[in-house]
């Protein structure tokens, strides 16, 4: 009986994960998502052309992301570790307070935790600015001479105007950040309109904090 018992357990299991395949591609029009996958897919192709010593380790990153269903798992997990733990499974999202996300330090980010707590190590430096009002003169005098006007319109990190729903793990060290500072520096050094109005928006955001 209990042979007969993890046959009939492995047979249910065979049969739900091979009628998946024809059941997804029948109402594939109906359960398909977008993919936002941030890298390339394994493809058929692919593994049809690997070496044998790569075979296995193909044909299974191609079962995985070709799975029946992947993208609504996906979603569920996301959202369970989201609703349960208050965690994200991207490593540039940080949830905040009352169901805010931001964004955070990643790979490839700009360092927006590092700015938003305004740490000195992310300013730039004095040539740096330098360098930066000069290329923003130039640009605004060739506009100038062919009857342009340059405006250039900084606009203000979500996480500074909506600070209080910030977890508390990322305190302001300084509330002038490297963004407050390159703002301040073109508005002193060139003759360019340079609109910053974190002030403004800011206090517009405790005025009226149900209004974005």
């Amino acid at each position: 009986m209990r042979k007969a018992g993890k046959i009939a357990f492995v047979g249910a299991f065979c049969a739900v994960i091979g009628l998946a395949f024809p059941v997804f591609n029948v109402f594939s029009k109906q359960l398909s998502m977008d993919s936002h996958e941030n890298r390339l897919m394994t493809g058929l192709p692919q593994v049809l052309n690997s070496p044998l010593r790569e075979l296995p380790r193909n044909l299974d990153n191609f079962l995985v992301d070709n799975s029946p269903f992947r993208y609504q798992f996906v979603l569920v997990n996301a959202g369970l570790d989201y609703a349960l733990f208050g965690t994200s499974q991207s490593d540039q999202v940080l949830p905040g307070k009352k169901g805010w996300l931001f964004y955070k330090d990643g790979p490839n980010a700009a360092q927006p935790m590092a700015n938003y707590q305004g740490l000195t190590e992310l300013n730039d430096s004095a040539e740096v600015l330098a360098e930066a009002s000069a290329g923003l003169q130039i640009l605004n005098d060739r506009l100038a001479a062919n009857g342009c006007t340059l405006v250039l319109d900084l606009t203000p990190s979500k996480d500074r105007i909506y600070r209080e729903y910030m977890p508390d793990g990322y305190p302001i060290v300084n509330e002038q950040n490297r963004t407050d500072l390159m703002a301040a520096y073109l508005q002193s050094h060139t003759t360019v309109p340079v609109v910053w109005r974190y002030d403004v928006l800011r206090s517009q955001a405790r005025q009226n904090p149900e209004r974005l």
